[in-house]
């Protein structure tokens, strides 16, 4: 996310949208939400968290906005489920 030293995972079906945002330190929490169209807005459980984007072509990009009221702009590129996942390190023979 610009402007900080987090990231954000988004999985959204065709009415539903998860995502994680974390920076390794102390923010990490799971936001659930809704998807309609290509609009997705999902927020943590107490709403303090909140995160609003957009699907176009190949990508998700949007805004999260924090506790502190802070709103950083992501975008991140689009994997669907049937595209090859990347190799693990962890994943087992």
């Amino acid at each position: 996310m610009e402007g900080s030293d987090a990231f954000v995972a988004v999985v959204a079906d065709d009415s539903q949208v998860l995502a994680y945002v974390c920076d390794s330190d102390k923010l990490w929490d799971y936001l659930t939400g809704s998807r309609t169209g290509d609009t997705l807005a999902a927020e943590d459980v107490l709403g303090e968290i909140v995160l609003t984007a957009t699907l176009t072509g190949d990508a998700v990009g949007g805004a999260v906005t924090l506790p502190d009221g802070q709103s950083h702009a992501f975008t991140a590129r689009l994997r669907t489920a049937s595209a090859s996942p990347s190799p693990s390190p962890h994943q087992l023979p």
